[in-house]
């Protein structure tokens, strides 16, 4: 391991405490996907200054580990394996369905560059990161049209989401 990977190593405890403060069950793991981004991408100078770690840039870097973690944990959930377990019943099938369908809708209504932007994004394991380096879109470009999707999405399927999680079907 890098020597400046060892200074920021010497925080791990701290950098759990993070994760598990926004409320996460996967801390241990998103740490350590947080120390492999920052030895792919992030030039030491930026990280560290006179043996001191920018803990503010740790923060921000795990705090969006986490929530790709955990959009990709909610994507997972509502694509695969609520819809085929075989101790789900017909009515939660159908009702899964329907709120696919509808976040289906929803992303369909957005214009051509967001519904792309959408596709890669979600449907890929490619970061905003590497995804602006394939596509030639700026980062915070990028990034700011997928908040702005994620926050669209939320507005007109949340409740329903939060309906079907709490399985109140009759209200989807």
């Amino acid at each position: 391991m890098a020597d400046w990977l060892n200074v920021i190593a010497r925080h791990h405890k701290e950098w759990v405490s993070i994760v598990k403060s926004f409320g996460s069950d996967n801390a241990e793991d998103i740490v350590q996907d947080m120390y492999l981004r920052i030895h792919k991408y992030v030039e030491p100078s930026r990280i560290i200054t006179d043996n001191e770690v920018n803990k503010g840039f740790i923060w921000f870097t795990l705090r969006n580990l986490f929530l790709k973690d955990v959009t990709k944990y909610k994507a997972e959930s509502l694509r695969g394996y609520e819809a085929y377990n075989d101790e789900c019943t017909i009515e939660q099938k159908q009702t899964l369905e329907v709120l696919l369908n509808k976040i289906d809708d929803c992303v369909n209504s957005f214009d051509w560059y967001d519904k792309m932007l959408y596709d890669i994004y979600y449907k890929s394991e490619q970061s905003q990161r590497d995804l602006a380096k394939a596509t030639g879109i700026s980062l915070s470009s990028l990034s700011n049209s997928l908040k702005t999707q994620k926050k669209t999405i939320k507005k007109l399927v949340g409740e329903d989401y939060q309906d079907y999680i709490n399985q109140d079907y009759e209200w989807i």
